[in-house]
């Protein structure tokens, strides 16, 4: 049986079983918004084995990243903006221990991963392996911390090191700043239903993988190159969920091929959106009969709807409605912005 990764255990847990087929294919996906991670972590991957990680960065531009997570040339501007974040991840942590582990695989030999960096340090019962994965996501923090990727990580670790104690799995949250972690030792007694589960997990993905068309496809990387997703059950919601996946995948590529003007009357388009005014919170606190309030509603950064709603509270009804449209205009003020869609006449 050929090791499976916790990437694929995830995918067909969120989409489905055949869009692991579809991985292993090479399908074409839209992998754009994992930019800024991958130049983070190449970043700090060369930092870490001592070479030069500007050179680093600077091959995902000119070339992408070749082996296992092959990908194509990444965007410059997505490629600085990881690089910002790991300068500053770095300036607040500082490298890893010497010796430390850099981007290596594990398995248990029926599981595999790739940690980011990874060491061994003494526990109060004995050594502990420390496993962080650097993260870009905003989402990642505490509850985020023993996912499938962890746990494939605690076991791979437990085999690996067999004289340690304990596994600390970690996520180093780049943009939050921040680690979040949770210690599990060796004898935890949720260890081994994990392995059951994950190694039967696997081992069915190693045999037949039926699509599984629904809902699922809406956040399916694979939506537009998948021959399943016209069978979604029920005639009209079917129709529904396979039109929505496509359109949600092909905005993205629409939206970039219209940065330049308009096609075939879909882009961008200037408009001009309204905004509180400068000391618009201080004033409105005023016209309330509150103005010891005018801090607390500054710091709560009130949006052009509580301005509204505030001012409908001090002139109501018909017979407010001049004085009210009169202090909306002293209240807010527009700023050029920008929508994308259809063009409307």
């Amino acid at each position: 049986m050929n090791l499976v990764r916790p990437t694929f255990l995830a995918l067909a847990s969120d989409a489905c079983p055949h869009a692991v087929t579809l991985a292993e294919q090479g399908a074409s996906r839209d992998r754009r918004h994992f930019a800024a991670g991958q130049a983070a972590h190449t970043y700090l991957e060369a930092i870490a084995q001592g070479q030069d990680p500007d050179a680093a960065a600077a091959d995902l531009f000119a070339k992408g990243r070749d082996g296992v997570d092959a990908e194509g040339p990444l965007p410059l501007d997505a490629i600085a903006e990881g690089v910002e974040l790991a300068r500053r991840w770095l300036a607040k942590h500082g490298l890893p221990p010497a010796g430390a582990l850099i981007e290596v695989p594990l398995g248990d030999g029926v599981l595999t991963t790739r940690i980011d960096v990874g060491w061994l340090e003494e526990g109060d019962d004995g050594p502990v392996v420390v496993i962080r994965d650097w993260k870009t996501s905003w989402r990642d923090d505490d509850s985020r911390v023993l996912r499938t990727q962890a746990k494939v990580q605690i076991l791979a670790a437990l085999a690996t090191w067999p004289e340690a104690a304990a596994v600390r799995v970690e996520i180093a949250n780049l943009r939050l700043g921040a680690v979040f972690g949770e210690t599990i030792k060796r004898d935890d007694v949720r260890i081994e239903g994990w392995r059951k589960l994950l190694h039967a997990a696997a081992k069915a993905l190693q045999g037949e993988r039926r699509p599984s068309p629904g809902p699922v496809c809406l956040s399916c990387p694979y939506a537009l190159v998948c021959q399943h997703v016209d069978a979604a059950p029920g005639e009209v919601v079917g129709e529904w969920i396979a039109a929505a996946a496509r359109a949600d995948a092909l905005e993205k590529l629409a939206r970039d091929a219209t940065t330049e003007g308009p096609i075939a009357g879909v882009g961008w388009w200037a408009v001009e959106t309204r905004t509180p005014a400068e000391g618009a919170a201080r004033r409105l606190a005023e016209l309330m009969g509150w103005p010891d309030a005018a801090g607390l509603l500054e710091r709560l950064r009130l949006g052009t709807a509580n301005v509204e709603a505030g001012l409908k509270t001090v002139f109501a009804g018909r017979t407010g409605a001049a004085e009210r449209e009169a202090h909306l205009a002293e209240l807010l003020t527009t700023k050029p912005s920008k929508r994308w869609g259809v063009q409307k006449s």
